[in-house]
């Protein structure tokens, strides 16, 4: 017999099924049945047939409206989490919930439901994502909403989720059964409301999409802004280099695109680097010189989490080719800092930005109006600074760039002389024998 589950990923909420005791049963990578992840896209025409017409184990909805006591479910921290939920002697479905989160807020009404309709037999409790961080990482709570069954003090395993319990099993489990009537409810319930909010979801999920940019290298035989490329690399050593790094990028990468070998040897000199060991063993520091890579702000991961409030900034060289549509994203994120809009809470220590999943981000605006002294008197408006970084970056991410549109051009220039050749032999050396006519003389 196939049992159905909830089988989300980040953006989509789809139906799947399959047998329990079947290979995809037993290697099911989590989320498994007992954990499940409600998402905002609007449930397909086999969910809702599938919520409409099979009947749900354990006490149905009360005929007529339903009526849902709003706060009934209780909001627990770090400190309370022992006592409430691994020391209960009832079953305990926790929802991990932000207040970002648009999907929370859909699934909301269906946990108070639960709440109220299951007393007694079933346990339920919220928690905060930003605010426990611990219970985060140790669940690995990766996605929001996300709902875990937790039994005598230990996470429910997937074995008991599969809602085929035998009938001694019925009373020992009735918080199990009462989750499957939650998680098909939950999906339909989402799957309506999700019709007037997928707005706000996806910015909550995705961010906004970035405009499109007319970047002056993007044409097909267009070329890097060499000069832009020179302030971009003057706004990352001034306003980014504190805090991210480079490591795959050396000093002499930038010798012939933004500075000259001497101004490039001088800037390079002005960097201590630990080299060694010497001739006594022992390592000494040295000035900098061409063939190293630029100075990394912190010694390792957790220096550099310690010294930002648990985010980790990250390596810059490859930025615009690690996040999608990368050079529109990073200058709509560096120039997109907002005041957060009504009844969006952004707790402390983040900032808004409606172009960052989430729409919180731990670090602050960097670009301001003046912030830099551009050499060659340009004006160092945020925009103009947010440009010539992002062309910066963009070159560090792809330094071939040039190169490669040179010879893919010489390439179609050769090509093309090859064709004209090979139209002409086949036109005047090979017209001759197609066109010539053969007669055959059968009487001779």
């Amino acid at each position: 017999m196939a049992t159905s589950f909830f089988n989300p990923t980040p953006s989509s909420l789809r139906l799947s099924s399959f047998s329990s005791s079947s290979a995809a049963a037993r290697t099911l990578s989590p989320p498994s049945l007992h954990r499940l992840h409600l998402g905002r896209s609007p449930p397909s025409r086999t969910l809702r047939r599938a919520w409409l017409a099979r009947p749900l184990r354990g006490p149905a909805p009360p005929a007529g409206r339903l009526t849902v006591r709003c706060g009934a479910v209780k909001t627990i921290g770090q400190n309370e989490f022992a006592a409430e939920v691994l020391g209960s002697d009832l079953p305990v479905l926790v929802d991990f919930v932000a207040d970002w989160c648009g999907p929370c807020r859909l699934i909301g009404p269906v946990v108070e439901w639960a709440s109220q309709e299951y007393e007694g037999r079933l346990k339920v409790v919220k928690i905060d994502h930003d605010a426990n961080p611990k219970l985060i990482e140790e669940y690995k709570v990766y996605g929001l909403p996300t709902l875990i069954v937790f039994k005598n003090g230990q996470e429910a395993p997937p074995l008991i989720s599969s809602f085929r319990l035998q009938q001694e099993d019925a009373i020992e489990f009735a918080g199990m059964k009462s989750l499957r009537a939650l998680a098909l409810l939950g999906a339909g319930f989402s799957g309506i409301l999700s019709f007037a909010t997928i707005a706000s979801a996806d910015e909550a999920e995705h961010g906004l999409a970035a405009p499109s940019y007319p970047w002056p290298h993007k044409g097909i035989l267009s070329s890097y802004d060499h000069a832009s490329i020179r302030r971009g690399h003057q706004v990352y050593q001034q306003v980014c280099a504190s805090c991210h790094s480079m490591s795959l990028i050396s000093y002499r990468d930038l010798v012939g695109v933004a500075y000259t070998e001497e101004e490039t040897k001088a800037m390079a000199a002005e960097i201590e680097v630990a080299d060694g060991p010497n001739d006594e063993g022992e390592m000494f520091t040295r000035p900098g010189k061409l063939s190293d890579r630029f100075p990394q702000p912190y010694p390792n991961e957790q220096a550099a989490r310690f010294a930002n409030g648990g985010a980790y900034p990250p390596d810059l060289s490859l930025i615009t080719k690690a996040r999608h549509n990368g050079q529109n994203y990073v200058f709509a994120l560096l120039t997109g800092y907002r005041d957060p809009p009504a009844g969006v809470l952004i707790r402390e220590g983040l900032h808004y930005n409606p172009y960052f999943p989430g729409g919180a981000i731990a670090m602050p605006k960097m670009l301001i109006d003046g912030a830099v002294e551009y050499e060659d008197g340009t004006p160092a408006t945020e925009a103009q600074m947010g440009k010539d970084v992002v062309s910066f970056l963009s070159w560090a991410a792809e330094p071939e760039m040039e190169e490669r549109k040179l010879m893919g051009f010489k390439w179609i220039f050769l090509l093309s002389l090859a064709l004209l050749q090979a139209a002409y032999y086949r036109r005047l050396k090979w017209s001759v024998f197609k066109s010539r006519k053969l007669v055959v003389d059968a009487v001779n």
